[in-house]
């Protein structure tokens, strides 16, 4: 029978079939993230053209614009559509944007951030938390 694959655009079996890559992503916001046989991740867009080239040692999907990436260093940053570096790659972790804010976890000294690109706000939280796929937590 046909396979079908909920939330993801048409093109996605085929991106899945062509083996010129080895992971494919959620497709959000037009672009969907892959990775090549290099192990490097990058976007294609909904025609399955390279978008933003495969550069990153891992890539989530965009929101609101942006997406999280992960340098060869193991920090992460925002790039958004065109692949341009919005915020720097210098963070443990991060999330993805949800009302124009993500949160990043600081490498230094493990304290949570929220971070926006239009204001260029850095809000620091003073608690330790995790974050995971999911949510946000704040430990005590």
């Amino acid at each position: 029978g046909r396979r079908a694959y909920w939330g993801i655009c048409p093109p996605l079996e085929r991106i899945r079939q062509n083996s010129e890559w080895t992971d494919v992503r959620q497709y959000s916001e037009g672009l969907i993230a892959v990775a090549d046989h290099k192990g490097r991740y990058g976007y294609l867009d909904a025609d399955t053209k390279e978008a933003v080239t495969c550069q990153w040692a891992f890539a989530q999907s965009f929101s609101e614009g942006l997406a999280a990436v992960e340098d060869f260093s193991g920090r992460y940053g925002f790039i958004d559509r065109t692949g341009r570096v919005v915020i720097p790659c210098e963070w443990e972790e991060a999330t993805w944007f949800s009302e124009g804010l993500a949160a990043v976890k600081d490498a230094n000294g493990g304290l949570f951030h929220l971070v926006s690109p239009k204001s260029g706000m850095d809000f620091a939280m003073h608690r330790q938390g995790i974050v995971d796929s999911q949510y946000l937590a704040i430990g005590a």
